[in-house]
């Protein structure tokens, strides 16, 4: 392969990378709290595998996706009028216990267990400022405020742990929405908790499919031009083959 076909090859390598991440984005366009992730693209200088001719650099210029950049915006507020259902405002997170340990959402769609612990969808129970909050037997009526503490007929049963980072994109996707990291969690005091509702994903569906249909049109034109240069060297090879 030609120094050209190993370029073309590394800028196809990385737009397939590109379109699994717009399609991962597609496919969780109605996943409650789901942020939207793109790649990030740098130049890797490589030595050229072929002998080089004086007067051309003997470094070649490939593409090289550096990392997953996730937008942290918040995504539409979606109204549901359940009790269990929260959705954060601001840069908080709520914190689940794990098996493997604690881990940080905003996927506020909660429900009880059998031992009446708050519990997200995945079934990790949500951590309280003072561990698991257990709502009492025949309590069925409960009050989340703005600060996140949980009210019943019986009174307050616990607040929700609220935690924000110094850097979101530390964050790793982990499963059901939740996000693990060994960064320190810091207070979100500025993060407002609302009952009632969801917040939807941040994923702008208009914005992704047009991506998608350029990143397919890019894929494609890079195909071309490896299939150009195949051909460049087929009729090279069959004309120096003519002449000796």
């Amino acid at each position: 392969m030609s120094n050209a076909g190993y370029i073309d090859l590394s800028l196809q390598m990385g737009l397939r990378r590109q379109m699994d991440v717009v399609a991962n984005n597609v496919a969780n366009l109605s996943t409650t709290g789901f942020k939207s992730s793109s790649l990030m693209f740098l130049e890797q200088m490589t030595k050229a595998p072929r002998t080089h001719v004086e007067g051309i650099s003997p470094r070649l210029s490939m593409v090289v996706d550096a990392a997953t950049y996730r937008d942290t915006s918040e995504g539409s507020f979606v109204k549901t009028d359940n009790q269990l259902d929260v959705a954060l405002q601001g840069d908080g997170y709520m914190v689940v216990q794990a098996g493997d340990g604690p881990r940080y959402t905003r996927a506020g769609g909660m429900q009880l267990n059998s031992d009446r612990q708050l519990c997200d969808r995945n079934g990790f129970p949500i951590s309280g400022s003072g561990g698991p909050i257990t709502i009492p037997p025949g309590d069925n009526d409960i009050t989340i405020n703005a600060s996140g503490t949980v009210s019943t007929k019986s009174g307050v049963q616990g607040q929700l742990q609220l935690v924000r980072f110094a850097n979101n994109q530390n964050l790793t996707a982990a499963s059901g929405g939740t996000y693990k990291t060994t960064d320190a969690p810091l207070p979100a005091a500025d993060t407002t908790v609302i009952q009632g509702g969801l917040e939807g994903s941040n994923v702008n569906p208009v914005g992704e499919m047009t991506r998608m249909i350029d990143l397919q049109r890019a894929y494609e034109n890079v195909q071309h031009m490896l299939d150009d240069e195949g051909d460049r060297e087929k009729n090279a090879m069959t004309k120096l083959s003519s002449v000796t």
